[in-house]
């Protein structure tokens, strides 16, 4: 897709130059026509002209077909990665976690800083934040009274390690499968 997207960007600008030369050329005909101190122009030099236009704005057209056809393809593919409407709540992220993980949901909810209870509700963050429309503040305050800074922290913290360990990574695709 990154590869689509340079492409897109690569018409565009290559798409800008093109309209650029063409309104060059238009305005030097234009000016070219209407300075009466102008020697005499050949036909021939304005049917030159005309060709050079007539082709720069068939190029442009080919590049206008050619960049709508990959637009196309890259909104159909980000389309798809926009997350659905859902009525998942935060509690009942908090619930599906805390059960994956063999704890109470005052365990997971608690103070404490152990290594388990603590993932457990990085992941509880991770998946409010993605999949819910509450923002950083509003799930702190839900999953054990963090601030928003925590939530970000959190969510930066799990794709690290999505990134990085396999067995983080397996859980998390074993809990999005549950919600």
């Amino acid at each position: 897709m990154k590869n689509q997207l340079e492409l897109a960007i690569r018409i565009v600008n290559h798409q800008n130059k093109l309209k650029g030369y063409l309104e060059t050329n238009i305005t030097f005909l234009n000016l070219k026509a209407k300075n009466p101190n102008h020697k005499v122009v050949r036909f021939h030099d304005f049917a030159e002209y005309e060709k050079h236009i007539k082709s720069l704005k068939r190029r442009i057209l080919v590049l206008d077909n050619l960049l709508f056809d990959i637009t196309s393809e890259i909104s159909k593919y980000y389309e798809s990665k926009i997350p659905k409407e859902t009525n998942i709540t935060i509690n009942h992220i908090i619930e599906v976690v805390s059960k994956y993980f063999n704890m109470t949901q005052d365990m997971m909810l608690s103070k404490t800083r152990k290594r388990e209870f603590v993932q457990a509700r990085q992941i509880a963050m991770y998946f409010a934040r993605n999949i819910t429309k509450k923002s950083r503040r509003a799930i702190g305050e839900q999953i054990g009274g963090k601030d928003h800074a925590t939530v970000f922290f959190a969510c930066k913290t799990v794709n690290n390690l999505i990134d990085t360990d396999k067995v983080f990574r397996n859980y998390i695709t074993k809990i999005n499968e549950i919600l």
